[in-house]
């Protein structure tokens, strides 16, 4: 009997080891601003050890106390740190590649499989974007934090010494813009996420945010840094890059589109470890019981095991939504911000912007495009559907823009409009 066992478990490690030889999986993880690889905690032993020896965890670091370093070179470096790994690795045609990120780790990804796939076919990153199984990200502020445009007044104010580096911030400078409410970053994601997803059908998406403190009207549903309507990367959309002098000037509810590509999963748990968990740090107790307590564990677990898990899985009401404004005016018009104003309809008072106040845009705000104004503002709704908000948006010399946008708790709006001259 007892050989036969001997024999048994033999076969058995002899068929894992087999399949691992032919069908590797890798998993890459990719911490957040102010980040490390010990954001994760335990997570790549706990992946090895109940999905498997095939299934290998790495961790890309990066310099994110770097001033002059934004995402996309982050994400060219994470591209070169592949190109060694998987040279000294090989890359066989069974292997699969999964990606877990944490905060601004998912942009850094995001951007990483965007630039992967405009390679030429035959290049090592074009296919290694075709690998792609699984990509999970945590706690990503897709559509920006709060906690990014607070840290540019405190650690980057308008003082000339401090314009490009503040040796005491663990914050890169333009990583902080990048995750500011209105950055060229987000019009990037937004234009961008619904193609890119369409282009690896066989790559699964999972997002999760975290919910820390209770529900307050300035903060909503957050982990203390990254809000929920933030880190559901499924958003309502609409984008007008150009408009002629005879375009219609009303943008109707039904002219949006809404992504719906993503599951999203709020748990209870804080961006960075505090009274609740870290939604990323996976303690060493998850390595002997996956009822640990730790609430990301199992939607992570299902989702590389190639589980389906529903889309917007609700564990908790939301209320607070986002609005984002990217509004383009004439080239040859030097418009201040102070020029345009924002007058809401129907008694609708949005949180963080007055009703009828003119607009007042970051001003550290790094832009490529100084005729790309914008403007940010949150709402609550106790409506677990869709509702429609009204506005206008003027300027003088410029048509009025009249927009009827849908919001939805826990979810983003972005909206790229063009406002041309008035006709006389």
């Amino acid at each position: 009997m007892k050989q036969f066992l001997m024999l048994s478990l033999f076969f058995l490690t002899s068929n894992i080891l087999g399949n691992c030889q032919t069908r590797r999986h890798f998993v890459f993880n990719i911490h957040g601003v102010a980040g490390h690889k010990g954001n994760f905690g335990y997570l790549g032993d706990v992946i090895k050890k109940h999905l498997g020896h095939c299934f290998e965890s790495h961790s890309f670091e990066y310099d994110t106390d770097n001033d002059f370093l934004s995402t996309n070179e982050f994400a060219f470096l994470f591209d070169n740190y592949l190109k060694k790994f998987f040279k000294e690795k090989g890359l066989r045609s069974k292997d699969r590649i999964s990606i877990i990120s944490h905060s601004q780790g998912g942009i850094i990804g995001f951007i990483w499989l965007k630039d992967a796939l405009r390679q030429n076919k035959q290049s090592i990153s074009y296919k290694l974007s075709q690998k792609m199984s699984s990509f999970i990200t945590i706690g990503t502020p897709y559509w920006g934090a709060w906690l990014a445009g607070m840290g540019k007044s405190i650690l980057y104010p308008n003082l000339p010494f401090l314009k490009y580096k503040n040796p005491a911030s663990p914050f890169g400078r333009l990583q902080l813009n990048e995750m500011t409410f209105g950055s060229d970053t987000i019009l990037d994601t937004a234009k961008n996420y619904n193609k890119v997803l369409s282009l690896v059908p066989q790559m699964r998406t999972l997002a999760i945010g975290g919910r820390s403190f209770k529900f307050s009207t300035f903060l909503g549903e957050d982990d203390n840094v990254v809000p929920a309507y933030s880190s559901n990367p499924d958003h309502f959309y609409y984008l007008e890059e150009t408009k002629s002098s005879d375009s219609k000037s009303i943008v109707a509810a039904t002219e949006f589109s809404l992504s719906k590509r993503t599951p999203y999963k709020l748990i209870k748990g804080s961006h960075f470890r505090s009274i609740y968990p870290g939604i990323s740090l996976i303690p060493k107790e998850c390595l002997d019981d996956l009822n640990c307590g730790h609430p990301a564990v199992a939607p992570i677990l299902n989702h590389l095991q190639g589980n389906d898990i529903d889309i917007f899985a609700n564990d908790v009401d939301r209320h607070i939504y986002r609005v984002t404004n990217y509004i383009k005016t004439p080239d040859h018009l030097d418009l201040a911000d102070d020029d345009i104003e924002i007058v809401f309809l129907n008694n609708f008072r949005p949180h963080s912007l007055r009703k009828n106040k003119k607009l007042r845009a970051n001003k550290k705000l790094i832009t490529n495009d100084k005729f790309l104004k914008r403007v940010s503002f949150t709402g609550k709704t106790d409506s677990q559907h869709p509702i429609n908000i009204k506005y206008l948006i003027k300027a003088k010399g410029l048509e009025t823009r009249s927009l009827e946008v849908p919001v939805e708790g826990g979810r983003s709006t972005i909206l790229e409009i063009v406002m041309t001259e008035a006709i006389d």
